[in-house]
């Protein structure tokens, strides 16, 4: 092949997002001109470009007395549109922010938290904690716990928590016994009123035979012969008993005491020793759990606006529902989702409640129709755009689970298919609502190895843009309160591990940061109250400007000239963008394994301050302009750097930032020498 000097080639956006590295050879996919090889700390926009990701605001130091390295987990809860909380559960305590502000003195007791040791929320199953919001109030649940409510009060500080006070809760029969009717009583018939619906149940002739307390009876069977099962509701009298048809019987006449048996050993099916709700959502009306320690597999629906009432009644419409997935192999119910239609996610599969002509879903007519096999991973799903996003069994997909009107039937589908190499067995799930047209749908999965794999998505577009998202410690949780993103970082900060509360901004362009600003601006050249940062190495950002790093000593640093806009102190992180390896495509041919050279780039910018390609820092302004103290104005329009590297097999450029200032890559221009 002859050498060709003037080749270029332009890449025009990043909306595919980090390539996987087992998608190297695959030039001939159209993705392959929209991806990267590394986008570390940095954000896809929708329309294209790629932008520093928001650094991190420091919010609050967890008290080492809440023991956060046994466990830290994060809820949002929101009381009104106008009030919204973000949850800070540790092991028996809960602390409360509003707007970023600890609420303190909480009902008045002094303490900055609200008292958890009497729900069994503890540090063990913290990671396994099920949230679900009905109005006011926050509803938890876990297979080992009573389902635990918290309720906001008159104030921000007044807060009630509580196990859940069950109107009724549903029978099972772990051991079932029988007892025939001839052990009763001689001479023992009994007489029905009716054969479907309630009826009653008389002894003939009287002689007391169900002259136990009436616990003994409420919730048990009679059978008949040759058919006909009547659960007991009621005890009349020693001799009378009300029941509900489920199987109706023969006839109303008298049935001997060979005839019927007493079913009994049905107890309640959420308890101590049985094990409560695994997963819960609301639907229709009704409070739905899914799966439970002692009943894995069974969904159960409670009474229409009744959400603690779980009593089958007569099986009315309105009455509670219960159903069990009858499949060929263990499906533990991990998840239950409201949709498009009731979904069910378990440890083999994935089921959805059918409902024809959008009927409500009845005690007689609920079943569960198996859509895929894919299997979800305990970890509550994401439901936006008529889709719902969950983490595959082994931990190493990102799934979205959609109705396909074609086959009128849901389909799972690799949502992380070109990046599933940034899905590292996550640990916690959440999602952002789009604010703007630059900051659209996000899911963000907070991976066990202390990484967040970011997915900017446009669903509708087929537009998904991942990122891996790093940060000088690791990230253990995270909650969405509306539109910003919260998480908890494990630091190390002066030789200790501490726990930090940290918010997302893309006002910020360092971690763990503080802002001092208007009221709180230094008049001077000394910034204090960095305690939190003491030893550390920062960032510091001056009007604009960026400084040289300074070391937090005595909870505060000194930097050259007081600040008349704004300081920003905080710990680095680096943005990094690798393209992947240039792929012509000539007209005889491909030119992976050739050497290759790029002798010039244009980078597209906008509303940049600083940026550096490879080795090369671009400048942003004339020597002869500058202003000693004056910070850098942003540029938008195209910035040339040659040359760059020497002739390898794999041309790639890397683009980055030496400084914690702002940037936006649109696009990248690029001449090749082969």
């Amino acid at each position: 092949m002859a050498d060709n000097d003037n080749i270029v080639r332009i890449q025009t956006n990043f909306t595919a997002g980090e390539f996987d590295p087992l998608l190297r050879a695959r030039i001939d996919l159209e993705q392959y001109r929209a991806a990267a090889k590394e986008l570390t700390n940095v954000v896809c926009l929708p329309q294209g470009g790629v932008t520093r990701r928001p650094g991190l605001q420091y919010i609050d130091t967890i008290p080492s007395a809440a023991n956060p390295q046994n466990g830290v987990r994060l809820q949002s809860f929101e009381f009104s549109t106008t009030q919204q909380y973000v949850f800070l559960f540790v092991s028996n305590r809960l602390y409360i922010y509003k707007l970023g502000e600890l609420v303190t003195n909480i009902n008045g007791t002094g303490n900055d938290y609200l008292d958890l040791s009497s729900t069994g929320i503890a540090s063990s199953n913290l990671s396994e904690l099920y949230f679900l919001q009905s109005a006011d109030v926050l509803i938890i649940l876990q297979q080992d716990i009573e389902p635990v409510q918290i309720t906001r009060g008159a104030s921000h500080s007044s807060w009630t928590v509580s196990n859940i006070s069950f109107e009724y809760i549903p029978k099972y029969a772990f051991t079932v016994t029988t007892a025939a009717g001839s052990t009763f009583a001689s001479h023992t018939h009994l007489t029905p009123s009716g054969i479907e619906d309630t009826i009653r149940l008389t002894n003939k002739p009287t002689n007391g035979i169900f002259s136990d307390p009436e616990s003994t009876y409420v919730n048990q069977y009679i059978n008949v012969e040759p058919y006909g099962r009547i659960r007991i509701v009621k005890k009349i009298s020693d001799d009378e008993l009300e029941g509900f048809v489920e199987i109706p019987l023969a006839s109303t006449e008298d049935t001997a005491r060979a005839d019927w048996e007493f079913e009994s050993g049905y107890e309640d099916v959420w308890s101590s020793s049985r094990g409560w709700p695994r997963s819960g959502t609301f639907h229709e009306g009704r409070l739905f759990f899914g799966g439970s320690k002692s009943r894995p597999a069974t969904v159960w629906g409670s009474v229409v606006a009744d959400f603690f009432n779980f009593n089958p009644g007569q099986q009315l419409a309105d009455e509670a529902v219960e159903a069990t997935l009858d499949t060929d192999e263990v499906n533990a119910i991990n998840s239950i989702v409201s949709n498009r239609d009731l979904l069910v996610f378990t440890s083999g599969g994935e089921f959805f409640v059918p409902q024809g002509s959008l009927d409500p879903i009845e005690p007689t007519n609920i079943i569960f129709k198996v859509t895929t096999r894919t299997g979800s991973k305990a970890l509550k799903p994401i439901s936006t755009e008529n889709a719902t996003y969950f983490i595959q069994r082994q931990g190493n997909q990102l799934i979205e689970y959609v109705f396909q009107d074609t086959d009128v039937n849901y389909r799972s589908q690799n949502f992380s298919l070109f990046s599933s190499h940034l899905v590292d067995d996550p640990v916690d799930i959440t999602h952002v609502n789009p604010t703007s047209t630059s900051r659209p749908h996000t899911i963000i999965l907070v991976n066990q190895d202390g990484t967040i794999a970011a997915y900017p998505f446009i669903r509708y577009q087929q537009v998904i843009s991942p990122s891996l998202w790093t940060t000088e410690g690791l990230f253990k949780t995270a909650c969405t309160d509306f539109d910003e993103i919260y998480v908890v970082v494990k630091r190390t900060i002066n030789g200790s591990d501490v726990y930090h509360l940290e918010k997302f901004d893309f006002d910020f362009t360092t971690d763990a940061a503080t802002q001092f600003f208007g009221a709180t601006l230094p008049g001077t050249t000394s910034v204090t109250g960095l305690n939190y940062l003491e030893g550390e190495t920062v960032d510091v950002v001056r009007d604009d400007l960026a400084l040289q790093q300074k070391t937090v000593s005595s909870g505060g640093i000194t930097i050259d000239v007081a600040p008349t806009e704004y300081v920003e102190v905080g710990i680095p992180y680096t943005p990094i963008i690798e393209t992947l390896p240039v792929e012509t495509r000539l007209p005889n041919g491909n030119v992976q394994g050739f050497l290759k050279r790029i002798t010039e780039v244009n980078l597209i910018l906008n509303s940049t301050q600083s940026i550096k390609v490879d080795t090369e820092e671009v400048s942003f302004r004339n020597l002869e302009d500058l202003s000693l103290g004056t910070g850098i104005e942003f540029y938008t329009g195209i910035k040339t750097v040659q040359p760059l590297n020497g002739f390898t097999e794999e041309s790639t450029l890397t683009i980055t930032q030496t400084k914690p200032l702002f940037f936006t890559l649109l696009g990248i221009e690029y001449k090749v020498s082969i």
